[in-house]
């Protein structure tokens, strides 16, 4: 595919959904340290990690941003004209994880990232260890492929996440460039992977029905059952409303993996823009999206889970405050671009906490949180402790 093939609005939106897929991942997926809430942009061409001693070289092809770098994992992305290439260590190499839920993990949190569902996924165990996924998604007509493989940990670091995402048909060369150009250690990025060995796996695995299928596969011999892959980037209950004067109406959304509720009135609307497990967008302006992802925890120190959140937060220029409670941190940052985002984190009972995420634009976002608070989960209202927080 030539470049040209790719229209501007086509290239903005796939790098929409993938910097959304970046900023989530480590509020969503379970196993992860908490990242902040905006990249920060990488200069030269060399970075060493703060944790793990990773370095990675890349040229002048690729912009390049630090999406985080903490104790427990440090996380990198690198943007061609049309391909994007993330690598993630965890570096603890005792922390038990296995590729395969590290990827299922993080694979979630990127099709969720999405507007649509896959047409199309492969995942697979390799003969290596490595745990590899292939999801095939359209956005405007354009069909682009994502590829993950999570290698397993060596006795100097933990499991390893490669993503690398192209057009279809500009696969291929989009991979051999990033193989050329970014390197790991002295190795080139996704070694041993080739363009066109995933095609192949891509088309062997073509579904046969108009459904989209997943095959979920230990051997390239006898892959399991297929099933849809729509069911993985569905609402945990229920159907979205597809009428904008029913959404508006108010509405509840009940997890069925994760024990809440959320409950909104007038002014609100579902949206199948999925960000997380749930989401609901003002029908107003200026823009206010509100997300919800829950997941199980064991934590049981809950001060010092919060204030290590908080620590990580208060390193970035955009930090604004934070307020601790017993069951809920929250804490308030500017983005790059002049948007309030506001974290909520809510333990709803011992085994479960909720990660709720507020984005206001606006010269003035603050007076829309009143709205915001008109939300409850549980029956309690969101940003309980916004006035302690923003104070005068």
């Amino acid at each position: 595919m030539r470049q040209a093939d790719i229209t501007e609005s086509s290239r903005s939106r796939w790098r929409m959904h993938l910097s959304l897929f970046l900023i989530m991942v480590a509020a969503i997926a379970p196993m992860l340290a908490p990242t902040s809430l905006a990249a920060e942009t990488l200069r030269g061409d060399e970075y060493t990690t703060d944790y793990g001693d990773h370095t990675i070289t890349w040229t002048d092809d690729w912009s390049a941003s630090l999406e985080s770098d903490e104790d427990f994992s440090s996380m990198l992305m690198f943007q061609g004209d049309i391909s994007i290439y993330a690598v993630m260590f965890i570096h603890d190499p005792d922390v038990g994880l296995s590729p395969r839920s590290v990827y299922y993990s993080l694979a979630d949190v990127l099709l969720e990232s999405f507007d649509a569902s896959p047409t199309q996924t492969i995942e697979w165990t390799g003969d290596d260890g490595a745990f590899r996924g292939i999801n095939l998604v359209e956005i405007e007509g354009i069909k682009f492929l994502l590829f993950m493989r999570v290698d397993p940990a060596t006795a100097e670091s933990g499991p390893t996440m490669q993503f690398a995402g192209a057009p279809v048909s500009a696969f291929p060369l989009s991979l051999e460039a990033m193989q050329q150009d970014l390197v790991i250690n002295d190795m080139p990025v996704m070694d041993g992977e080739d363009g066109n060995e995933i095609l192949a796996v891509l088309e062997e695995n073509e579904p046969t029905s108009e459904s989209a299928e997943t095959v979920d596969s230990d051997s390239a011999a006898e892959p399991a059952t297929a099933k849809n892959s729509a069911d993985r980037n569905a609402p945990s209950s229920g159907l979205l409303p597809t009428s904008t004067e029913a959404e508006s109406s108010g509405g509840e959304f009940e997890s069925a993996t994760n024990d809440y509720t959320v409950t909104y009135g007038d002014g609100w609307v579902a949206t199948n823009s999925l960000i997380g497990e749930f989401s609901i967008t003002s029908s107003g302006r200026p823009e206010v999206v509100i997300s919800f992802t829950g997941r199980d925890t064991t934590e049981t120190n809950r001060q010092a889970y919060f204030e290590d959140i908080v620590a990580s937060e208060q390193r970035h220029s955009g930090y604004v405050n934070s307020v601790i409670s017993d069951d809920r941190l929250l804490i308030a940052s500017w983005s790059d671009d002049d948007e309030l985002a506001v974290l909520e984190y809510i333990f709803v009972d011992d085994d479960t906490v909720v990660t709720v995420m507020v984005t206001v634009s606006g010269s003035k976002p603050e007076k829309r949180i009143e709205g915001v608070r008109t939300v409850e989960i549980n029956g309690e209202p969101l940003l309980r402790d916004w006035d302690e927080l923003w104070g005068e």
